[in-house]
């Protein structure tokens, strides 16, 4: 039986207590599915698969107004994006986790819920740093320090034992070096 092109208001296939629901042609070589009279997938010549788009220009790609989704034949995904440029793309802040969903991230950055491991196969810290690292500002640290090798600051080496000043070093406030001695600055 060969069926008319229908339109998404009237598929050439369609149901007789709701003729706005049904399958369509909107191109030639494409198929297309409605309901409510509104094209809600869409399967391209080019093996496209679009939901909520009409002209899908990826494997598959999901659009729900302003949101879209895409994932590319290449293995990108995109998240808030049209264009995935790397193996996760993502537009806007991201939450990771369940424990404070209250707090949104801030815009285009991280909020972890749980520990972070950079370069660790595990960690039981909120941020673990695993390899050489750089900070290029500035560092704030709230609560103390322990340094478990070494520690370079512009000149200024502290190693376990002692400390070496290989440049000039300004020391201001008590100093303590060793156990209890402290020297004032």
């Amino acid at each position: 039986t060969l069926l008319s092109d229908g339109t998404a208001s009237a598929p050439g296939l369609a149901f007789s207590a709701d003729t706005d629901t049904g399958l369509f042609r909107p191109s030639a070589n494409a198929l297309g599915f409605s309901t409510n009279g509104l094209s809600r997938l869409t399967l391209t010549e080019a093996g496209f698969l679009g939901i909520g788009i009409t002209s899908p220009v990826q494997i598959f790609q999901v659009n729900s107004g302003a949101s879209s989704t895409v994932i590319t034949s290449s293995g990108n995904l995109g998240i808030g994006i049209t264009t995935a440029n790397s193996l996760l793309s993502v537009a806007g802040g991201v939450h990771i986790g369940s424990v404070r969903q209250g707090i949104a991230a801030p815009t285009d950055g991280l909020f972890v819920d749980g520990n972070v491991g950079l370069g660790a196969t595990s960690t039981a810290y909120g941020l673990d740093l695993w390899g050489t690292s750089r900070i290029t500002s500035t560092l704030t640290v709230g609560g103390n320090v322990g340094i478990g090798s070494s520690l370079t600051v512009d000149g200024l080496t502290y190693a376990p034992g002692g400390l070496r000043v290989n440049g000039l070093a300004d020391l201001t406030g008590n100093v303590g070096i060793g156990s209890s001695a402290n020297i004032n600055g």
